[in-house]
């Protein structure tokens, strides 16, 4: 993990909370590929160039369900600084992470290929997206 005793000092506890706080700050901007996923959707309001804040409902997951906020049109930065939309993403206010459903990407016609170091995905009008997401060998 991210916490563990600083180097420079015996106080790994200070600099745990440090690191901490600072990681809150950082924006992640991965998603993950879910096979079980029924819907895209994020907790990030920022990734959406789009949202219709009418849209509501609930999300049910294996341990509680949680209030869907709107829908809309999101925006993922790709690696080679290209950028992929993504309609019907749920906004799910507080949710840690960004979720595409696997489910939802085939009825939008696209084909996903899952390689070693990363994940491609192909539209049905041939763009490239270039690795959705990195793969480093940690259970997902």
């Amino acid at each position: 993990g991210i916490l563990g005793a600083c180097p420079s000092c015996k106080d790994s506890e200070e600099h745990a909370e440090l690191i901490d706080e600072s990681v809150k700050r950082v924006r992640d901007t991965r998603w993950v590929i879910d096979g079980g996923a029924t819907c895209h959707c994020t907790g990030d309001i920022k990734c959406f160039e789009s949202l219709d804040r009418r849209y509501k409902g609930r999300l049910g997951t294996v341990s509680k369900s949680t209030k869907i906020d709107g829908k809309g049109l999101a925006v993922i930065p790709l690696e080679n600084g290209h950028c992929a939309r993504i309609r019907d993403v749920m906004y799910v206010p507080g949710m840690k992470g960004n979720l595409l459903s696997t489910q939802m990407l085939h009825l939008m016609e696209y084909t996903i290929l899952m390689r070693r170091i990363g994940i491609d995905s192909t539209g049905r009008t041939g763009r490239h997206w270039q690795r959705v997401i990195i793969l480093d060998g940690q259970a997902i």
